[in-house]
């Protein structure tokens, strides 16, 4: 029997942890923080729910410690005050942010610049806000593009094209659930296409296999063969987003 993956939220005091849930043929519960900040608990096939929430619970300091463990050892980047002259990213590209009086409320690409034009011009929120929806704009045209071009190698493997959900995640690029969905993270758009890709294909094959073991990664493979570079080129940008 292939595992089951499921995405599970717990609220612990100010913070919010987000896990997956893989159930296989074992006996205990293990809980692993990798150096990404994602959570994997890894649960028996007919282990109660409310057990597994439970346990998470009483490990969740331990687990917020592991977590800003490895948020510590990422580089540290200056916070944005969204201002003239700002590095930004789009689709791997580096850019200038310009930020020009205007009695309009746009964002356009220009050549090296992403320019934001807004009455508001000293207002860094929106400022931050103007640009932040162009971001979603972009993402939601861009990702429905690749998963169209990807789902054309994968369809083969599975009869319905997946839902595509998009939002903002600090410690995930994508995510996949039972129920035909895919979640990519916004800033997915800041990457080279190709990383997209592999973003995309990755979640794709967990609709066929859920858990991360040989026939996962054997498909992966098989559909994209230069899956482990383009994960290094995602990897490597982190530190630059």
């Amino acid at each position: 029997m292939s595992a089951s993956e499921q995405l599970m939220t717990l609220h612990f005091g100010s913070r919010k942890i987000e896990y997956s849930v893989h159930y296989s043929n074992r006996t205990t519960l293990g809980i692993i923080v990798r150096p990404d900040q994602s959570v994997k608990v890894r649960v028996p096939m007919k282990a109660n729910p409310d057990k597994i929430e439970k346990i998470v619970r009483k490990k969740a300091p331990w687990i917020i410690r592991s977590i800003e463990y490895f948020e510590a050892l990422l580089p540290k980047l200056p916070p944005k005050n969204y201002v003239s002259g700002e590095s930004y990213y789009y689709l791997g590209r580096h850019y200038r942010l310009k930020v020009h009086k205007s009695n309009l409320e746009d964002v356009r690409l220009n050549k090296s610049n992403i320019v934001v034009f807004t009455k508001h011009k000293s207002n860094s929120r929106v400022v931050q806000v103007l640009l932040n929806n162009w971001y979603r704009d972009r993402a939601e045209k861009k990702f429905k593009e690749r998963l169209d071009v990807c789902f054309g190698s994968f369809k083969s493997y599975y009869s319905f094209l997946p839902n595509l959900s998009i939002r903002t995640m600090k410690t995930r690029w994508g995510s996949c659930n039972t129920k035909n969905k895919i979640l990519l993270n916004q800033d997915l758009i800041k990457t080279p296409t190709r990383c997209i890709d592999y973003v995309i294909m990755h979640e794709l094959c967990h609709l066929v296999y859920r858990n991360h073991d040989h026939q996962f990664y054997s498909l992966l493979s098989k559909l994209m063969p230069d899956w482990k570079e383009r994960k290094m080129v995602l990897e490597r940008s982190v530190g630059k987003l």
